[in-house]
Parts: C-alpha cells; sequence; structure tokens
C-alpha cells in the first residue's frame, strides 16, 4: 500500500513539473505597446513606429517585420524593421513629412523562446 502511495505521489510531481515547462515552453510574445500608439492622434508626423513587446524577438533577418501604409495603401516606410537591443522591440523609420491621414501599421515577429509567430495591426491618425 505505502508503494502505490509513493508512486502516485511522484506520478503527480512529475505531471505538474510537466505542465509546468510547457507553460513556460509554449509561452508566446505578445505585443505591449507602440509609438505612436493604437488610435493616437499626431499632431506631427512622427519620424519612427516602434513596437515592444513582453519577451524576447528573434533577430533572424524576416522572423520580423513593421510596415506601414497610407491612406492609398503606399508604404510610407524608409528602410527595413530593425530590433531592439532590449531584444523585445522593432522600430522602422518613416518617410519625413507623413501629410494628414490615417496610417495603418501592420507587424510580425516570431517568438526567441519558441519560434511561435503572430501578427497584429493598429492604425494611429496624423
Amino acid at each position: 500500500m505505502k508503494n502505490a502511495i509513493r508512486f502516485t505521489a511522484v506520478a503527480v510531481a512529475l505531471c505538474v513539473a510537466g505542465f509546468a515547462a510547457v507553460a513556460t515552453v509554449s509561452a508566446h510574445v505578445n505585443y505591449v505597446s507602440s509609438s505612436p500608439s493604437a488610435g493616437e492622434h499626431l499632431t506631427s508626423s512622427p519620424a519612427t513606429v516602434k513596437i515592444v513587446f513582453d519577451a524576447e524577438i528573434q533577430a533572424t533577418a524576416g522572423s520580423f517585420g513593421i510596415d506601414v501604409t497610407g491612406s492609398s495603401g503606399a508604404s510610407v516606410v524608409s528602410g527595413s524593421a530593425s530590433r531592439g537591443a532590449d531584444k523585445m522591440s522593432t522600430s522602422i523609420a518613416l518617410k519625413p513629412n507623413l501629410p494628414d491621414g490615417v496610417y495603418h501599421v501592420a507587424w510580425h515577429q516570431t517568438s526567441a523562446d519558441d519560434g511561435d509567430s503572430e501578427e497584429g495591426a493598429f492604425s494611429f491618425t496624423v
């Protein structure tokens, strides 16, 4: 009887440890904030768009990106996105002096931890 109780206790402990490991490994990297922020109304054209995530993103080319388009659908970025020194953000330069209007930001990134990709979008107004 004592062996059965010990076996059950060990089995339960291993299951709990296994679930904790899976929860850690399968964590996704989520959008935390951006500048400009989603829905923000700006009085002047921003120089860049920066997006901050809650964990490290991959640095591999193509594993992250940002595109910003105007109301006509034309891209208004200047260059390509770069990963921040904090490894938890990306940014991209914009063309100077954007005209007044609504701008759509589409982003994608890949988690450095588990390789899962996420994408999202938001808009801001100049």
